[in-house]
């Protein structure tokens, strides 16, 4: 769909982003903590960069491996993320993970613009 506000992109890197520049940017403890329940939980990735805003405005990434994810049951990242910036999405390894999870927000999305 042209119109859903996720777009991927290759990093020079050989990583791939999914990002939504013309969508809220999580900011919120619990949308941190969905967000990486979708990522771990649901996708199964083994490592993600969440792409984040620094105070400056400078972007950097911070990499979260599944064991941190799975050993942080009080969601202790979420709240520091929370704290401390905004992410403006995800970079991964594979392709196929950017892929699965521009589909699953493209999904949410279109349920909760059909139930407005």
């Amino acid at each position: 769909m042209n119109n859903i506000p996720f777009e991927i992109y290759k990093t020079e890197n050989n990583r791939w982003v999914t990002h939504w520049p013309t969508f809220k940017n999580i900011k919120d403890t619990e949308t941190g903590i969905k967000l990486l329940d979708i990522l771990f939980g649901q996708i199964k990735c083994e490592e993600v960069g969440l792409q984040i805003l620094l105070h400056g405005g400078e972007h950097d990434t911070m990499w979260i491996g599944y064991s941190a994810w799975a050993r942080d049951v009080n969601d202790l990242h979420s709240e520091y993320l929370q704290d401390m910036y905004e992410i403006r999405g995800v970079v991964f390894h594979k392709e196929s993970e950017a892929v699965q999870l521009q589909d699953i927000l493209e999904k949410k999305y279109i349920w909760k613009v059909l139930q407005a």
